[in-house]
């Protein structure tokens, strides 16, 4: 049940979203980067630590679930050429919209404002116990992808949105109104796949000074940790307690 005492949080400052997603029509690709020994380059750029270089072919990677990077990597490169067969089975299900979906309209977006070597591949960060981020757009503010280990494989769950490098400061702590599970994105917005659904009357779930405002729909969305997951909410839902 909610906690007593629960008052509407106060709306925190809000932040710039990113620009309205288009589409393209057809995918490029290029051959893999080498190094002076002949080698693929591996990038290490920013907080990632395992890579495939920007420009590099995912086939040169082993079809190996258990590897994350693997995993990421063959999933890109099908989205690339919108191959939702090969996709599917490397994302977890009950996602809405499919992490495909998702990502199919950011290969457009992305390929056609900036180019298709904007895509990249991807570089992963060392696996924190059973998940791991993922990145590949090779673009200021770029989200990332989130794996997470389904027995000894990798499945991709859903893309964050990018908070950039400040931590957000706490606002304190809340609870989900009302008698409906509410829907936890990666992203602000109904175009963001929901992950999970937080139960209503769920309490003590942390909330931060981060909001943002949905493009399409106009609804104003907080960023969230719940169960130590963090990803955004319908900012309405929430009572502060």
């Amino acid at each position: 049940m909610l906690a007593a005492g629960c008052s509407a949080i106060t709306e925190g400052g809000a932040n710039d979203t990113l620009p309205p997603l288009a589409t393209a029509n057809a995918a490029t690709t290029q051959a893999p980067a080498l190094g002076p020994d002949g080698q693929p380059v591996v990038n290490t750029q920013g907080p990632t630590t395992i890579g495939v270089a920007a420009g590099g072919d995912p086939a040169d990677l082993d079809a190996d679930d258990a590897d994350p990077l693997s995993v990421a990597a063959r999933f890109l490169g099908a989205v690339a050429v919108d191959d939702q067969a090969t996709a599917t089975p490397l994302e977890s299900a009950d996602r809405s919209p499919s992490v495909f979906e998702w990502a199919r309209t950011t290969y457009g977006q992305y390929t056609q404002l900036a180019g298709a070597s904007s895509w990249g591949q991807p570089s992963c960060a060392e696996p924190q116990g059973t998940v791991v981020q993922c990145s590949w757009l090779q673009t200021d503010a770029a989200p990332t992808l989130v794996l997470v280990q389904d027995g000894s494989n990798w499945r991709v769950s859903h893309p964050a949105f990018s908070l950039g490098d400040a931590e957000p400061a706490s606002a304190g702590s809340a609870c989900v109104d009302g008698s409906s599970s509410v829907n936890f994105r990666g992203g602000p917005g109904t175009s963001w796949p929901r992950f999970t659904q937080i139960a209503p009357g769920t309490c003590s779930i942390t909330v931060f000074e981060r909001t943002e405002s949905d493009p399409i729909e106009g609804d104003l969305w907080r960023y969230i940790e719940a169960d130590g997951q963090r990803g955004w909410v319908v900012d309405r839902v929430l009572q502060g307690g």
